[in-house]
């Protein structure tokens, strides 16, 4: 499973969806979707708005979650 780290990411810099929505010009349904690891696939486009926002690599955003 892969999980999406948004949410931590924003947080730690006091930061919210709103505010990521408006830095990338993505839509905040969109955001909340994926940071709430409700939604099957990412486009390259979208990580990459989100990695330049918040200043990230790709692995800071996305982490793979071994399943028992």
């Amino acid at each position: 499973m892969i999980n999406v780290k948004i949410l931590e990411l924003l947080d730690k810099d006091e930061r919210n969806i709103s505010w990521l929505s408006r830095r990338t010009g993505l839509s905040y349904s969109a955001l909340h979707k994926l940071s709430s690891n409700n939604t099957n696939s990412i486009s390259f486009d979208t990580l990459e708005a989100i990695c330049t926002a918040l200043e990230c690599n790709i692995e800071d955003v996305l982490e793979i979650v071994k399943s028992e």
